[in-house]
């Protein structure tokens, strides 16, 4: 079955904890300035602990008998980003979509979908650094192009903090051929961080675009203070449905702004941060399910179980 068709059929996946902090503390030399742990793919070194990472992704959520969502190392691959890096000659986009596909053959037919990463352009906890629409649809076109004709499963844009930025993005998604979904960071009032109630920024996406996304995420927000959020911005199950889809929590309660400055990560125990997940997929019957800062493959393996259980 197809990614899409699995979306919108409402079944079960897993997406990938952290990458980005996971490898930054590894990767020593190959971490680019500008392209973060997609350098790793150019070293022997780093192809090793860029594919034990994923590996332990995809190996945690195989014992729990769910596929996984995994995304190329692509964030901050856009075309200004690697002019500036050390790789400007390469194609550093195709590159890393052909390394995860190798990562995704070694694991039986339907266990592993990729999702084809991008991220905003400039801070993605300051929304008054985001793009306006126009801006952002010529800014990230090239990227997506790329990526959309390579092997990925769907587009994935992350960590928006943003809508007008966000709808440049789904102009330049709904242009190519694939399915494409949508990240926003939520605040501790179940809000962007542009101050859009969650349903008010989806509705104004949809309602911009010929082909909407398959529906959104929330990342980079703890699943406890999402919860919380969205009770205090009057948002319902009813009023998210069918379109917050998806989930990739942080380990910190704090406001996202406020996790960005902190001298090191906060973590949280497994069990506790995938018990605050399911229970904020109850809430508003989310199906795609995973992590970002300070989460580990112990975390998404923690929410599998539980998932396992429930079923």
């Amino acid at each position: 079955m197809q990614f899409a068709d699995k979306v919108r059929n409402g079944d079960r996946l897993l997406v990938e904890g952290s990458m980005f902090d996971r490898l930054k503390r590894l990767a020593g030399d190959d971490f680019d300035s500008q392209l973060a742990h997609l350098g790793l793919i150019y070293s022997e070194r780093g192809q090793d602990a860029l594919r034990a990472a994923y590996g332990s992704y995809a190996d945690a959520a195989r014992a729990a008998a769910l596929p996984i969502v995994l995304f190329t190392p692509t964030w901050r691959a856009n075309q200004e980003r690697v002019s500036l890096s050390s790789l400007g000659e390469r194609n550093v986009n195709q590159d890393a979509t052909g390394f995860l596909v190798r990562v995704r053959d070694y694991y039986p037919r339907g266990q592993v979908f990729i999702g084809g990463l991008v991220g905003c352009k400039n801070d993605c906890y300051t929304p008054q650094q985001g793009l306006s629409s126009e801006e952002s649809h010529k800014f990230h076109s090239a990227q997506i192009a790329t990526l959309a004709a390579s092997e990925v499963d769907f587009l994935f844009a992350s960590t928006l903090p943003a809508v007008p930025e966000a709808i440049g993005l789904a102009r330049a998604m709904g242009e190519t051929d694939k399915p494409y979904i949508l990240s926003f960071v939520a605040d501790s009032n179940g809000l962007t961080l542009d101050g859009l109630k969650l349903e008010e920024a989806f509705a104004r996406i949809d309602a911009s675009v010929l082909r909407k996304p398959l529906g959104y995420f929330v990342n980079c927000t703890h699943p406890g203070g999402l919860l919380l959020g969205l009770e205090r911005s009057g948002a319902s199950r009813e009023s998210l449905e069918g379109r917050l889809i998806g989930f990739q929590g942080n380990t910190s309660r704090k406001d996202p702004r406020d996790f960005d400055t902190l001298p090191q990560l906060e973590t949280e125990e497994p069990l506790s941060f995938a018990s605050a997940t399911i229970q904020l997929r109850d809430s508003f019957g989310l199906s795609l399910l995973g992590g970002c800062c300070g989460t580990g493959p112990e975390h998404i393996q923690a929410i599998g179980s539980l998932l396992k259980e429930d079923a």
